[in-house]
């Protein structure tokens, strides 16, 4: 491991130097070919915080992307721009591919019968799972949560 190094390979010492094809083809020094660093997408959320009677708004996310099967509150994605004319704090994650914005709005509502969601007791968050992102505004703001993902 101290002969064929990517930088300043020492050939002439190398016992396969003969059926080196990066030898053979005079392309040593253009080896090992890096790969491009991937660009992070960056995304804009906006999380509601609908609160009625000591119970919050969670829904779980089954469409095919990330966090799937996890628990979040009401979302809607924005675009950079309408993002920032939110003056809440921000809050990031960043993914492999994907950096995630996010900013947490609390909107009232009258009652607990809006459907496709379910509301649960505040008390009770640390029963589901949340991404990181979500559990880090949760205990910013002392509602009691476990650390899920």
């Amino acid at each position: 491991a101290t002969v064929c190094v990517p930088i300043n390979p020492n050939c002439k010492q190398c016992m396969m130097q003969k059926d080196c094809e990066a030898y053979q083809q005079n392309i040593v020094k253009e080896l090992p070919v890096k790969s491009k660093k991937t660009t992070l997408k960056k995304r804009y959320f906006i999380f509601k915080l609908w609160i009625s009677k000591g119970k919050i708004c969670i829904e779980k996310r089954e469409e095919k992307d990330i966090w799937r099967n996890l628990y979040q509150f009401p979302l809607e994605e924005l675009n950079e721009k309408k993002f920032n004319a939110y003056d809440e704090k921000e809050f990031t994650q960043k993914l492999t591919h994907q950096k995630i914005h996010a900013k947490f709005i609390y909107e009232k509502v009258a009652n607990t019968a809006i459907s496709a969601q379910s509301w649960v007791d505040i008390k009770c968050l640390n029963n589901f799972g949340f991404p990181k992102i979500i559990c880090t505004f949760i205990e910013s703001n002392n509602l009691k949560i476990d650390r899920h993902v």
